[in-house]
């Protein structure tokens, strides 16, 4: 069970990965990049699933990363696919670069690589827990699919059925031009991955 401190340290740390994913971003593209304040929930998987329930059809760019090191469960990443392509396409827009499949595939596995990479470097720098992450794969798919295989996933390791859910509004503005988007991360945790991250925020 995740007590309130331990639900406060989560916040705390999902504020941080944010915050650098954003200020990465910024850094590689040279435009304002900002996000929200997260919304943060931690569901069990039948809350999860409803929570979706109305979008399983939709499709989506999606990733899932298996964590290693300190963690051991996965990270599963989407945004839908019209945003995902406005974002990209703006982003090689304000950069002027010339757009093709290859890279607006290159620029949404190095937005989805940014962001998991942010949030093992935030467990790292606020929790000292030492963690990373296999490379994202980039899938094209019903949102419903996506979330059966993580799940999927998540069922060989022994544990827990509670997940963290993430939501930003990724916001990208030049002059005068802003595009606002919502984006995921979702944690599938491992009852070592509870206990771990437990321990570390009530040590603090």
């Amino acid at each position: 069970m995740i007590n309130d401190i331990v639900q406060d340290g989560i916040k705390e740390l999902v504020n941080i990965a944010s915050a650098n994913a954003s200020t990465a971003l910024s850094e590689m593209t040279g435009l304002l990049i900002t996000v929200s304040v997260p919304e943060l929930r931690i569901v069990n998987i039948y809350d999860f699933y409803a929570e979706f329930a109305e979008t399983m059809e939709e499709i989506v760019y999606g990733s899932v990363v298996k964590f290693q090191g300190g963690l051991e469960g996965y990270l599963l990443i989407f945004m839908d696919k019209k945003s995902m392509e406005e974002v990209v396409g703006r982003l090689l827009e304000l950069l002027g670069g010339e757009s093709s499949e290859e890279l607006a595939l290159d620029t949404i596995k190095e937005v989805f690589n940014i962001f998991s990479s942010s949030y093992v470097t935030a467990i790292y720098n606020f929790l000292n827990i030492y963690a990373t992450h296999t490379p994202p794969t980039v899938t094209e798919d019903f949102l419903g699919s996506i979330l059966n295989t993580a799940l999927g996933l998540m069922s060989f390791n022994t544990g827990s059925d509670v997940i963290l859910t993430v939501k930003v509004d990724l916001r990208i503005q030049k002059d005068d031009k802003v595009l606002g988007t919502d984006f995921w991360m979702v944690h599938l945790m491992t009852s070592r991955d509870i206990e771990v991250i437990s321990q570390a925020i009530m040590s603090l």
